[in-house]
Order: structure tokens, then C-alpha cells, then sequence
């Protein structure tokens, strides 16, 4: 994995350039959730791309993703609801790698419904 992750995601074991894939479209809750994830994976979802720059009406910051699934404090209650797995043991602070790496489609995580409950999954 490590070396995949040098390479750039790809696998060039015996001369094939493949990239290494996440979960299959078959676990996902609905048809489009992929696209959803692959956005908030990239951090580029149609909220906060937008010109002017958007700011979060609570925290007064630019709305980016990471904000909005694991800094913003107005969305604490839902965080722990929806993201409790995607903490740091010791520590207690989310980590946006987890929220949307291949743990998000573990049973008791949902950052569809997190976004949902939150009023941004029409606009991601």
C-alpha cells in the first residue's frame, strides 16, 4: 500500500498501471453517493466552490469541507451522532481522513445522513 501511495494510487506490479479502488458503488446508500464521496474526498463539492468565497454563517471562516465535517462547533451534536468513530481515541478530534476514507461505509457511520441532517447534502 505504501509503495501504491508513492506511485501516486497506482499499482505497477507486473508492468500493470491500475489504481487502487475504494469500496465498491454496491455498499453505497444511494445511486450518486459515490460522485458525493468523491467530491468530499477532493474537497471540491458545489457549496463551497463557489465565487465569492462562502464563509460558515456561525464560525465567520471560508466554508470548506474540512470545516463543515470536522471543525465546525456549531455541528458538534451531529458529529458525535453520525462521525463518532472518526475520533482519535485519546484525543477526541475528528479526522477528515477517516470521515471520508474507506471506514465511512462501516455500519453506524453515515456522513450522508450527518450532511443531510446538517441542510448541505442538496448543495454538496
Amino acid at each position: 500500500m505504501a509503495e501504491e501511495m508513492a506511485n501516486g494510487g497506482r499499482n505497477l506490479e507486473n508492468g500493470r498501471d491500475h489504481y487502487f479502488n475504494y469500496p465498491s458503488v454496491d455498499i453505497l446508500p444511494c445511486p450518486g453517493s459515490q460522485t458525493l464521496l468523491a467530491r468530499l474526498r477532493i474537497g471540491h463539492t458545489y457549496l463551497t466552490q463557489r465565487d465569492p468565497q462562502p464563509y460558515c454563517e456561525d464560525c465567520l471562516v471560508p466554508l470548506s469541507v474540512q470545516h463543515l465535517l470536522v471543525e465546525c462547533p456549531s455541528l458538534i451534536e451531529l458529529r458525535y451522532r453520525y462521525l463518532c468513530r472518526c475520533r482519535g481515541r485519546d484525543s477526541g478530534v475528528y479526522y477528515i481522513s477517516q470521515v471520508v476514507g474507506p471506514a465511512c461505509l462501516a455500519p453506524g457511520h453515515d456522513v450522508y445522513k450527518y450532511l443531510g441532517e446538517a441542510g448541505f447534502l442538496p448543495n454538496v
